[in-house]
């Protein structure tokens, strides 16, 4: 006599007890074979995608840092354009911020602007500043930067070198 596999949905169509009925076995869940082999695919998978997505996490958060440095050089540069006045971006290197001299802070506005990189969402270390004066930059009312320059941030294995033309005050992210 051969066994017929049934599943709950089946044989509550047939309106039968399947356990009444000889030859008929009901199955109802998984073995623990079943299960083990689930969890051991599941582990394998995350075992891959952890180290990845840490270094994704990273890059993201060291190229979003080095996209505000540039977007705040271009901030400075207009503002000194529109002011006629100069304005200095100071480089913090051991508390891994930078500031704008006399431009207030966007959400205070009895602060200097001052931009906290070891903060979310960028947790990034300032690793340098190098500019004709030191850890600080000037742009003179006509927006043209007091030097060339360099800026490094790193988050984790990644790094950005972010770099600022003398001439033209143009910004570049490498």
């Amino acid at each position: 006599m051969s066994v017929k596999w049934q599943t709950l949905a089946e044989a509550n169509e047939s309106k039968i007890d399947p356990r009444s009925r000889p030859g008929v076995c009901l199955k109802l869940g998984f073995s623990l074979i079943e299960l083990m082999l689930v969890m051991a695919i599941v582990a394998v998978f995350s075992a891959i995608a952890v180290p990845r997505f840490s270094q994704s996490t990273d890059r993201y958060r060291v190229d979003a840092a080095a996209r505000r440095i540039e977007a705040d050089f271009q901030l400075a540069r207009t503002r000194a354009r529109i002011t006629s006045s100069t304005l200095t971006i100071v480089f913090d290197i051991a508390n891994d911020r930078y500031s704008i001299a006399g431009l207030a802070d966007l959400n205070q506005s009895s602060s200097i602007y001052t931009v906290e990189l070891s903060n979310a969402p960028y947790q990034a270390d300032l690793t340098a500043a190098v500019f004709a004066e030191g850890a600080k930059i000037s742009f003179n009312g006509y927006g043209v930067p007091g030097g060339a320059g360099i800026i490094v941030v790193t988050v984790g294995k990644q790094q950005r070198t972010i770099s600022i033309a003398a001439e033209t005050g143009e910004v570049t992210i490498q």
